[in-house]
């Protein structure tokens, strides 16, 4: 599941939730490869025992504001939401 895209750019960093075949939860980053090589790789990131915590150390982790924000995540950043764009597939946050 899309947690975020953390920039407007269409390389950004994205965060994702999976549930590993042991029952846990991880977010994954899926990032460039680095500055100079764009290909895209996946890196665990947190892993929490269920959902609930798994979104909340998510979102006291972050260090900034998503672009773009999962209903999901949401509830679990810690800052007041100014402006939100709400659609079908999420929303896009204007802090």
């Amino acid at each position: 599941m899309l947690l975020a895209q953390l920039e407007e750019r269409a390389d950004s960093n994205t965060l994702y939730m999976e549930q590993k075949r042991d029952g846990c939860c991880v977010a994954v980053i899926d990032s460039a490869w680095s500055d100079d090589d764009p290909r895209r790789c996946r890196s665990d990131w947190i892993s929490a025992d269920d959902d609930y915590s798994l979104l909340r150390q998510v979102g006291e982790s972050l260090t900034g504001i998503p672009f773009w924000v999962s209903d999901e995540l949401r509830p679990y950043i810690p800052y007041r939401r100014r402006e939100t764009e709400t659609s079908a597939e999420g929303s896009r946050c204007r802090w």
